[in-house]
């Protein structure tokens, strides 16, 4: 999935008429995405709690097989309850489909903000005439790295600097 967020991420700046066209789908496709993962995630919190009622039902059917206790109290259920194996597998699954969801419903706003923000900057250098620059055109990612490592570089230094 984060891959997919990654490209789908990725402005082309020889093309941004295309990636205009583009935007609207991409935020329909991730708005989409993010419901589908809150519903994944409430039907499976939904799954734990009927599976914590069961677990309750069936001490309250069968404390001495359960919990060994006649009367077994609030805390001796509880404990039967989260120890039980269906109930951990069942935890897991929720807490796995709330992070995905979690983590979908940030990708949406990076489309839905971020993405088209990015774009109506591009188009405003544009119109600028931002891209008409130079005579020898220059690979914007080329740069980006470029630059990103001159910043490596730096920090390196001065990490050195301080362990001296």
């Amino acid at each position: 999935m984060i891959n997919q967020i990654e490209k789908d991420l990725h402005i082309d700046c020889e093309a941004l008429d295309i990636e205009c066209l583009n935007q609207a789908n991409l935020a329909w496709k991730y708005i989409n995405l993010a419901h589908q993962a809150r519903k994944k995630a409430r039907q499976a919190e939904e799954y734990l709690k009927t599976i914590r009622s069961e677990l309750i039902a069936k001490v309250n059917k069968d404390s001495e097989g359960c919990v060994n206790k006649a009367k077994p109290n609030v805390h001796d259920i509880e404990a039967y309850y989260r120890t039980h194996k269906q109930y951990k597998a069942a935890k897991t699954e929720m807490i796995d489909a709330q992070l995905e969801a979690d983590l979908v419903q940030q990708g949406k706003d990076l489309f839905v903000f971020q993405r088209k923000a990015s774009l109506e900057n591009l188009i405003n250098l544009h119109g600028q005439q931002y891209f008409a620059g130079p005579k020898v055109p220059r690979n914007l990612e080329q740069e980006v790295k470029r630059q990103r490592e001159q910043a490596d570089v730096k920090v390196k230094e001065a990490m050195r600097r301080r362990k001296k």
